[in-house]
């Protein structure tokens, strides 16, 4: 809204002309636009936003759904690229969220074996420290290792 009314008033001083009552009337409207909009998204938001889409269902395209969203197959290649999903098969689910952004849900039977998977107990990160700082010897660093 705020773009609207800096575009409108720098209009106003492009063409110093033009009435200030036409510019008032213009932000007035604009204003009234917006409040509606704002009405709708709370009064019925379905109105204004959608719904998630899903596009892929267990690694297979739902066509109806893409044309919805209006993406094309390379579109959705391109996106489970980026996802770093390349493989169509390997995805259980691909939704387009209302928001615009994309979700995948990989097959759990394709992702890579972890330590956890196997039982695995991985050696507990240690936090580095300084034990020599300025040629000296830092004992309190040096007992608390042992």
């Amino acid at each position: 809204m705020a773009a609207g009314i800096s575009h409108i008033a720098a209009s106003r001083m492009v063409n110093p002309k033009a009435r200030l009552v036409d510019a008032i009337g213009i932000i007035i409207v604009y204003t009234l636009i917006n409040l509606f909009i704002s009405y709708l998204y709370f009064k019925a938001p379905s109105v204004v936003s959608q719904k998630p889409i899903i596009l892929v269902k267990n690694g297979k395209v739902i066509k109806n759904n893409t044309s919805k969203a209006k993406l094309t197959i390379d579109n959705l290649i391109s996106i489970l690229r980026q996802k770093d999903a390349p493989n169509l098969e390997k995805v259980e689910y691909l939704i387009a969220e209302s928001t615009g952004d994309f979700s995948v849900a990989v097959n759990n039977n394709s992702l890579p074996i972890t330590k956890l998977d196997m039982s695995i107990v991985p050696p507990q990160n240690i936090l580095p420290e300084i034990l020599i700082y300025k040629g000296k010897l830092d004992e309190k660093i040096l007992k608390r290792i042992d």
